[in-house]
């Protein structure tokens, strides 16, 4: 989703969501989210997004489904040649998405980034983590806007 104010990037918000196969798709979200971040600094960098000397609010939006297959400890991380980050020995794939949403955050990749959990089946839906909630993310996407506006 993208804001753009007299052809300027603005704001650009990725939308996500994982149902199922979270073996195969766990790492292609995580790649796809670190990707495309580091693309649209670069472009920013690189003057391509317009002129504007203020970047683009960047947000990230991940869904993911909360259900017996995404709370399965994952299959052994392993690493031929190099030691696995310990936080992520021992983590299922929601503790996975949780520890990408806050590292995606923290490391600035993205400004605000809102994390959710839900089950379809029961109606249940809830924020892990009260720093990637709803309510943090559009503070953030408001308080980077204000800074364009002024």
């Amino acid at each position: 989703m993208l804001a753009l104010d007299n052809g300027e990037l603005v704001s650009a918000i990725e939308l996500k969501s994982i149902n199922s196969s979270f073996g195969n798709n766990a790492n292609n979200r995580a790649e796809e989210s670190i990707g495309s971040a580091f693309d649209a600094h670069t472009a920013f960098d690189e003057n391509l997004l317009g002129s504007s000397s203020i970047p683009p609010v960047m947000g990230y939006v991940m869904i993911v489904h909360d259900c017996p297959d995404s709370r399965i400890v994952g299959r052994g991380v392993r690493s031929a040649h190099f030691p696995i980050d310990p936080d992520f020995e021992g983590a299922s794939y929601l503790d996975r998405f949780l520890l990408l949403c806050d590292r995606l955050r923290r490391k600035s990749l993205y400004q605000a980034v809102w994390l959710v959990f839900a089950n379809p089946e029961d109606g249940v839906a809830y924020e892990p983590s009260t720093l990637l909630s709803y309510d943090k993310f559009i503070a953030n996407i408001v308080m980077a806007l204000g800074v364009h506006r002024a």
